[in-house]
């Protein structure tokens, strides 16, 4: 596959990064993951707003591929490239140039994008849920973006795969509901709408800001919660979103949910 490297467009065979990049030693960058159908990019003024705010919450220089014209003409080419048609996810990564240790020498930006075939996106049915024990969450200046350092949801996922679930939750430092392990979580009682507010730590994603949106558009009561697991549990239906999809869950920790599929109106992943 062909990817994009710093204003290069080469087969990913042949990409050479230094050993001193930033984004490798430090975890010194961010990246954004993105669905693509036919060369265009649902939401993605989103995806380049939130990513230029990480980067200068990182005081890193956004690279000028991020500018909207340019990064739609970058996967044109990607798709052109590599002879693509249909679905594919796009990862945008961008990290500080090399130089210095913990105290950086250059602010500019370099970025990588890569591209891979999918299916469409999915709305699907999972039961096998339950709380993380081995990592929580922490507010911060960086925790609503998704940073080239991803060792807590490393560990979520081992975690994941160790008690054989289909996902997991979760929460902040003091037991409060943040996040799935790679997507929001969003649960409905009484009609009302609930999400984990931003201070449990949880990313900003692009789903559930299209989400809330859509819930005031249409008047539709929702709160971004700061809610202990129980209260979750108390819900009458649990689901989840990003990019990808939309999962509904229908069990946590043996408590069971119905399937609300007003969310498949309110949000349409493509």
């Amino acid at each position: 596959m062909k990817v994009y490297l710093n204003g290069t467009l080469i087969d990913q065979s042949q990409m050479v990064l230094s050993y001193q990049n930033r984004a490798f030693m430090y975890g010194d960058g961010l990246f954004e993951t993105m669905v693509a159908n036919e060369g265009s990019v649902l939401h993605l003024a989103r995806h380049i707003f939130r990513l230029k705010n990480g980067l200068n919450a990182f005081s890193i220089n956004p690279p000028f591929e991020l500018e909207l014209d340019q990064l739609q003409k970058i996967i044109r080419q990607l798709y052109a490239e590599n002879k693509l048609t249909g679905f594919a996810r796009l990862k945008i990564i961008c990290w500080r140039k090399e130089g210095g240790t913990y105290s950086p020498l250059n602010p500019e930006g370099e970025i990588l994008i890569t591209i891979q075939p999918m299916g469409p996106p999915k709305t699907k049915t999972i039961k096998s849920v339950s709380f993380c024990e081995s990592v929580r969450n922490q507010e911060s200046v960086f925790s609503r973006y998704k940073t080239t350092n991803a060792l807590k949801y490393v560990l979520a996922g081992i975690e994941m795969k160790k008690k054989k679930l289909e996902d997991i939750v979760l929460l902040d430092e003091y037991g409060n509901v943040s996040e799935c392990l790679i997507s929001n979580i969003f649960w409905i009682k009484d009609g009302k709408w609930f999400t984990s507010s931003l201070k449990t730590g949880c990313i900003e994603g692009t789903s559930r800001m299209v989400i809330l949106d859509t819930l005031t558009d249409e008047n539709i009561p929702f709160e971004e919660m700061i809610c202990q697991s129980e209260e979750l549990l108390n819900a009458d239906s649990v689901f989840s979103c990003n990019a990808s999809g939309i999962q509904h869950i229908l069990s946590i920790n043996g408590s069971t949910f119905e399937v609300d599929k007003t969310i498949e109106r309110i949000y349409r992943p493509y």
